[in-house]
């Protein structure tokens, strides 16, 4: 391994490893507009299913927008302290070059597509030290807690042109963190979901071969 492919390797995967889901924001904060657009970049280049191509992205910058969007939903205190939000959308129209007998199979990777790109911005962000938080945000979600009642389309993202046939499929919050870790990367919480955001040993998530010991 040559010494770039070796340093390259080490901030891969200190970034990789140091990434935490930030849910404390510095209120009034901005995320400059060239680093939206670079982590919104870094979502296109994901990889898609049979390369089709169709997540799409919504970025949201304007404060008093953010506020108006953050009122609507739950929780209301973390939606409405972020700096920016990027929705990620899939284009469920898209039938690129597979045959029109396989669009179930492949129609069921684009949440997996939309992941991804989430997953892209989400590690460019902690690179960058900004805060970012992965918001679940689903069709099924509409009109429920996430949404707290709203249409998606017609009330939600009203004053955007989001066309009936892009399904929402994620949200990622940023802003700039409250707290650091002794790395410089954005904190995040220690407990989450009712259990520890510290990973196990990572014998603890991998599957053995019976009879192995």
């Amino acid at each position: 391994m040559s010494e770039l492919a070796a340093a390259n390797l080490q901030i891969a995967e200190e970034v990789l490893l140091n990434r935490r889901s930030c849910r404390k924001f510095v209120s009034g904060a901005r995320i400059p507009e060239e680093d939206i657009l670079r982590l919104v970049a870094a979502g296109v280049h994901a990889p898609c299913g049979y390369n089709s191509q169709n997540v799409r992205f919504l970025a949201i910058t304007d404060a008093e927008e953010i506020a108006r969007l953050g009122a609507l939903k739950t929780p209301k205190a973390l939606m409405r302290s972020a700096a920016a939000w990027i929705v990620v959308f899939t284009d469920q129209h898209v039938h690129k070059g597979y045959p029109e007998s396989e669009h179930v199979i492949w129609s069921k990777l684009w949440t997996q597509n939309a992941a991804a790109a989430v997953q892209n911005i989400l590690l460019l962000a902690t690179a960058m030290g900004h805060g970012s938080c992965w918001i679940s945000f689903v069709p099924e979600m509409n009109k429920t807690r996430l949404t707290s009642g709203v249409d998606i389309h017609t009330e939600l993202f009203k004053d955007y042109v989001v066309p009936a046939h892009y399904a929402v499929r994620g949200l990622v919050l940023l802003g700039v963190p409250q707290t650091r870790d002794a790395l410089g990367y954005p904190a995040g919480d220690e407990i989450h979901g009712g259990k520890p955001v510290k990973r196990q040993p990572i014998e603890a998530y991998t599957i053995k071969k019976r009879g192995a010991q």
